[in-house]
């Protein structure tokens, strides 16, 4: 063992030790944190599979006051035994990363992320306008056609890109084309946007017409997507847990818990300190629209109803039925530049035109008082029938050698060779090719 090692294995304990720590802590972290789930699945010898966890405080959080866009992710553990952090997270209303629950478990299997979304199900039931981004994998997607038949199963728009682009041989400009057609808010500019995708790239076309729009285009989902057209939030924290993913587990499943703590009593702080209606984040996008809109005409048609000449399409406002033709509005609930137009012209201020998920209340009420700690081990009590639990480590213990991964790629996606900008080949850089210099 390394100095490093040694070091780690007086902080933490042996990897192989922490699994047995699991049973007590899950137990008070639901005794200090009310509402929590926790759950722990082993096989019939007692040897660890999946573990699970959703903080009571992250529960309440999505089922009242957070935009109920759920991401789904997994990264790599790369500690003593090998397996995956599962992650499942939305967006509050200033943009942060909103942990609703972790897992761990074997792999990206079929039953791994079974179990996984099934401890999900238990945690958050269905809520109204819910949708789910992920990658492409098979086993996500089954899963959440049996456990959540009637929400959206939507494609990340940057994971499908990275599949599109090994096809393309020369022909990238397509991708462009693919990113207006994926953001655009209207049928109408998206029709038109795959017209000319089908001319550039019949291939494509047909890919992402098999696929499905509703996936992966924000104007053809059947719910509103936020502008959460990535898995990039999970993402986000899969990054934050790094550190995390060589801990041993109950080391890790405190990390985790303490970086939430850290979370929540930063941002209620920030929250607090706001001045202002909105967050900073839809603060800055009004703004940006506003900017926009300060050259539009506007027209008024009946009591509510607004013509709003911008120089292009125009927009058509209802402001009773909260709707616009750009339905930019409709989309993310925020003002479009034409109802920002419409609320100048008619003095009205434009909060009242925001969802309140994007409001400096609804914010404080996202992140409560507190993520209490659990206590140091010295202090662990717990009752028999937990302490009676027996949880040995997992028959994965890691193979000797580089880990190469550092993240989990999409299903499909293909890994681009090097070129060596010396003799043209792949598979080399300039730095190895064994071919005369030029």
């Amino acid at each position: 063992m390394t100095g490093k090692g040694d070091a780690k294995t007086i902080l933490y304990g042996k990897p192989e030790d922490s699994y047995q720590l699991l049973p007590a802590y899950f137990h008070l972290l639901k005794v200090t944190n009310p509402g929590t789930l926790t759950v722990i699945h082993t096989d019939l010898n007692n040897n660890f599979l999946y573990a699970f966890f959703a903080l009571g405080q992250c529960i309440k959080g999505f089922q009242t006051v957070i935009r109920p866009v759920v991401a789904i992710d997994a990264t790599h553990l790369k500690g003593a035994f090998e397996g995956v952090i599962y992650v499942s997270s939305c967006k509050d209303g200033d943009e942060h990363a909103y942990p609703i629950a972790f897992g761990v478990g074997d792999g990206e299997t079929e039953n791994s992320w079974t179990w996984f979304l099934e401890r999900l199900r238990e945690a958050i039931v269905e809520v109204g306008g819910m949708l789910f981004v992920s990658y492409r994998h098979a086993s996500i997607a089954k899963a959440l056609s049996i456990l959540y038949p009637n929400v959206p199963r939507c494609i990340c728009f940057f994971h499908l890109k990275q599949n599109l682009k090994p096809r393309l041989k020369g022909q990238k400009e397509v991708l462009d084309v693919y990113y207006k057609a994926a953001y655009c808010s209207t049928s109408r500019q998206f029709n038109l946007e795959m017209d000319e995708i089908k001319k550039i790239h019949q291939g494509t076309y047909d890919t992402l017409m098999s696929i499905g729009p509703e996936r992966w285009s924000r104007s053809q989902c059947p719910g509103r997507r936020y502008q959460m057209m990535t898995t990039n939030i999970a993402e986000v924290l899969n990054n934050c847990i790094q550190k995390d993913r060589r801990l041993p587990i109950a080391a890790a499943m405190e990390f985790l818990r303490d970086m939430l703590q850290k979370w929540f009593n930063d941002r209620r702080e920030q929250a607090g300190k706001n001045p202002t209606y909105l967050g900073k984040a839809a603060v800055g996008h009004c703004n940006e629209r506003n900017e926009w809109s300060l050259t539009y005409n506007v027209y008024p048609i009946e009591l509510t109803r607004y013509l709003v000449k911008d120089g292009k399409h125009d927009g058509l406002v209802d402001i009773e039925h909260r709707t616009c033709t750009c339905r930019n509005w409709d989309l993310d609930q925020l003002p479009c530049d034409h109802i920002i137009a419409v609320a100048r012209f008619t003095k009205t201020n434009f909060n009242s035109l925001c969802h309140e998920y994007y409001s400096t209340s609804w914010m404080q009420t996202a992140y409560p008082p507190t993520i209490n700690p659990v206590p140091h081990p010295f202090f662990w009590e717990e009752p028999d029938e937990v302490s009676s639990v027996n949880v040995l480590p997992p028959n994965s213990k890691r193979q000797v050698g580089r880990q190469k991964e550092r993240r989990i790629p999409s299903a499909g996606e293909v890994h681009q060779q090097k070129k060596c900008s010396n003799c043209g080949e792949q598979g080399h850089n300039r730095m190895g090719c064994a071919n005369p210099r030029r």
